[in-house]
């Protein structure tokens, strides 16, 4: 159900319905044997591997992977990090470390361990690197941000499995 016309007065209004679906995509079913099979690996060997986790960083750096795609597509071709951080926290913040500090300590992060955390954050970015890689930052934002693929939410459902303690 994409519209093509989605204005950016309208995608301000829904962040929190966005962020909700990404959220809600990574708390859903996590014992789905097929969408493991389908998940990156190495993005959760990687984040079990790193010594000490830092999702804050993590999250300011898969901000910063959606900003540079969004800002090829047709809406929103000036966005910036003032600009972007606003839209994602309702005009709370105007900069990805405060929408962060936010985001992680909101209920949906809270109950996850820190590695975790970084986890859905490295599989974030890796979505928005993947799009930029494969030229397909053009269009709509409101298409790219609902558009997160299947691989990108088993790996977010995969980083369960490190809050879990594999």
């Amino acid at each position: 159900m994409k519209n093509p016309t989605i204005s950016i007065v309208h995608f301000r209004s829904y962040p929190l319905v966005i962020l909700a679906g990404f959220l809600l995509s990574f708390c859903t079913n996590t014992n789905d044997k097929s969408s493991k099979r389908n998940a990156d690996p190495g993005l959760i060997l990687q984040s079990l591997l790193q010594n000490s986790p830092d999702p804050s960083s993590e999250c300011v750096r898969s901000y910063r992977a959606e900003e540079a795609c969004l800002k090829q597509t047709a809406d929103l071709p000036q966005i910036d990090e003032p600009g972007l951080s606003e839209i994602l926290s309702g005009n709370k913040t105007s900069t990805y470390s405060g929408y962060c500090s936010s985001l992680l300590s909101s209920e949906s992060f809270t109950k996850l361990n820190p590695k975790a955390q970084e986890c859905v954050f490295s599989c974030n970015e890796s979505y928005w690197s993947e799009l930029r890689s494969a030229n397909r930052c053009t269009g709509q934002s409101s298409d790219l941000i609902s558009g997160s693929g299947s691989d990108s939410l088993s790996c977010i459902r995969n980083c369960s499995s490190i809050s879990s303690g594999l």
